[in-house]
């Protein structure tokens, strides 16, 4: 009754006096009165155990009986439809990646056209100012997505990383908070300011991967399908997924997959299996696929491209196939 009695937080001091005098101090203090008042801002830790209920195992011994005689059983789908989302989720990161770059590298270009303008024309102190202005600009721009959503703030790198080790941090893997930080990450790069991709593009890739695990937005009120997505809406499915993106995020910054499934194994995650590695290391290089097929196109494996892995551009070599 204490903490859904208070509307706002102007309101705190008064409840707890009036509450502390008629309950008395040696009941419950003032303090203990604010503790109970602001628990509901406190971050709290996942709970990675199914929750077992009469009703969960009512449920669970219907589909038992429902998959009698069936090849295709409800845990078998379950694995195909996490896998559909694994891939799912590592083509969007990798668009996503080759997006930003693009945004970035389009902004960048503008500034230092600008002042490459001015500089042809002789005049440098007009030159300096612009390219000045331009900084200010895109910084501001930036500074001003973070004031909007203060959780698309910083690189993201630890929150994720709290994010896997158990704590439910609060609006970490919100929709909102991705379209913050990659429109933000743009500018911010652009700006010049010292800062890169890396934790950001972790930080998107964990937000992409929850969002597919759960089949839903908050943000926006939107909901796919229960029955689908009715073995994946827990905690630790959301973790797996989160894991996922982390490792597709830095597949789509350095087009690495190998170092995204080293940074979640040695820094990230507190749990790992090895159906997790496969999907992780499937996911990032689906993302590495991605973005190389973005920039490439139809020209992806031939001697003029980079390809998955990248030996160097050798335009004068002519008479060779792909595969060699």
């Amino acid at each position: 009754k204490i903490m859904y009695s208070i509307n706002s937080s102007s309101h705190l001091n008064s409840v707890v006096d009036e509450k502390a005098s008629n309950l008395g101090d040696s009941i419950l203090t003032r303090d203990s009165i604010r503790y109970v008042t602001n628990v509901k801002n406190v971050c709290e830790s996942m709970d990675f155990d199914e929750t077992e209920s009469v009703m969960w195992r009512k449920h669970q011994l219907r589909r038992f009986f429902q998959d009698r005689g069936n090849w295709w059983t409800s845990s078998r789908r379950t694995t195909g439809w996490k896998w559909s989302l694994v891939i799912a989720t590592g083509v969007i990161i990798g668009a996503m990646g080759f997006m930003v770059a693009k945004i970035t590298n389009l902004l960048t270009y503008a500034k230092f056209d600008t002042a490459n303008d001015f500089i042809s024309q002789g005049l440098f102190s007009e030159a300096y100012f612009s390219f000045l202005a331009f900084c200010l600009f895109y910084a501001l721009i930036a500074g001003m997505l973070c004031w909007i959503e203060p959780a698309a703030a910083g690189s993201g790198i630890p929150e994720i990383k709290a994010y896997l080790n158990g704590i439910n941090l609060n609006k970490v893997v919100r929709i909102r908070v991705l379209y913050a930080k990659v429109i933000g990450t743009c500018f911010s790069v652009a700006a010049g300011l010292a800062l890169g991709k890396e934790g950001p593009m972790i930080h998107a890739g964990s937000i992409v991967g929850a969002a597919m695990s759960q089949g839903k937005t908050i943000t926006f009120g939107f909901d796919t399908s229960w029955t689908k997505f009715q073995d994946l809406r827990n905690d630790r499915s959301k973790r797996d997924f989160v894991t996922f993106g982390a490792a597709a995020g830095v597949a789509a910054a350095f087009q690495a997959p190998i170092g995204g499934i080293l940074f979640t194994l040695e820094e990230g995650a507190s749990f790992w299996s090895t159906t997790l590695t496969f999907r992780a290391f499937f996911c990032a290089m689906m993302t590495q696929l991605t973005v190389n097929l973005c920039y490439n196109g139809v020209q992806l494996g031939t001697v003029t491209s980079e390809g998955l892995f990248a030996f160097g551009l050798f335009n004068d070599v002519t008479g060779y196939y792909p595969y060699e």
